[in-house]
């Protein structure tokens, strides 16, 4: 029997869309299905994710300490919606229509008027902002057009969704070699679970993958010298990561010893130094 679409045509059409378009397709499909199977607030700390982003909607950078907790006063229309009756580390648990409708009212809340309840959130009272940028813009926009925390939270996670694969997109274009690796890093299926949530651990994947790109670009154009509009956009993509998780501040210093070689005078690696403590390193210590 002659099957319809053989290997080779399906191998061919692969080759000719290239890792980037490929992205695309599978990250728009199965991450965007992830998306939306995965019930409310069901990601990993997503409840306190959203109390987060909805905290730094409202312009609140540093969160308040009362007694033993850390968190801050935010509307209790925000805080309601996150109890999803014991459903997190409860697999037998699962998400019903008369939940999902609860959670659903109100539709659309004058959030200037909600009254307010003192919430913790211990474990992202103490992020930065910079990996909430997206979601805090889309909660921002949400609350001035009134729409229901459910709605927010939706929102958000389409909004981290877009930053991720608008990143991932740039990252495959960029890299120079490995690309189909990449490839499968990004579209393991952790990473298309993460770009469907309020957490930042999405962006900081494809954000670092972007940064990678950049770096291993920069090494292997050995003659090349870098310009200060490449200068610029390493150092706030360094600076994004690390301020947003330590962990990424090893990147910055790589990022360091690859820029400064490059530059052809003193004054320039002076610049590009403090400019690298400035975006890198102070955040982080704030």
């Amino acid at each position: 029997m002659k099957l319809p679409f053989p290997a080779s045509r399906l191998r061919n059409s692969i080759e000719h869309l290239g890792p980037e378009a490929l992205f695309l397709v599978l990250a728009c499909s199965f991450g965007l299905g992830v998306l939306l199977a995965n019930g409310p607030f069901q990601a990993p700390d997503e409840n306190d994710h959203y109390a987060r982003v909805f905290q730094l909607s409202e312009g609140t950078l540093i969160g308040e300490r009362r007694g033993g907790a850390a968190g801050g006063e935010l509307p209790k229309a925000a805080i309601d919606v996150t109890d999803t009756e014991g459903m997190p580390f409860h697999n037998e648990r699962k998400m019903s229509r008369s939940l999902f409708v609860r959670l659903l009212h109100p539709a659309f809340v004058d959030w200037s008027k909600a009254p307010r309840v003192y919430e913790s959130f211990p474990h992202t009272v103490v992020y930065g902002p910079a990996g909430y940028l997206p979601q805090t813009v889309a909660v921002f926009l949400g609350r001035h057009l009134r729409i229901g925390p459910l709605g927010l939270m939706y929102l958000a996670r389409f909004a981290a969704f877009a930053a991720s694969v608008a990143l991932g997109y740039a990252a495959l274009r960029t890299l120079p070699i490995y690309r189909w690796t990449i490839l499968v890093l990004l579209v393991c299926p952790m990473s298309l679970y993460l770009f469907g949530s309020i957490a930042p651990d999405g962006m900081l994947i494809t954000g670092a993958a972007l940064l990678l790109a950049l770096l291993v670009r920069l090494a292997m154009r050995r003659d090349v010298r870098v310009g200060p509009r490449e200068q610029a956009v390493i150092l706030v993509l360094a600076g994004l990561l690390s301020a947003a998780k330590p962990a990424y501040l090893p990147m910055a210093a790589v990022a360091w010893l690859l820029v400064i070689p490059r530059l052809g005078s003193l004054r320039g690696r002076m610049i590009f130094s403090a400019a690298t403590v400035a975006c890198c390193l102070l955040p982080v210590l704030l």
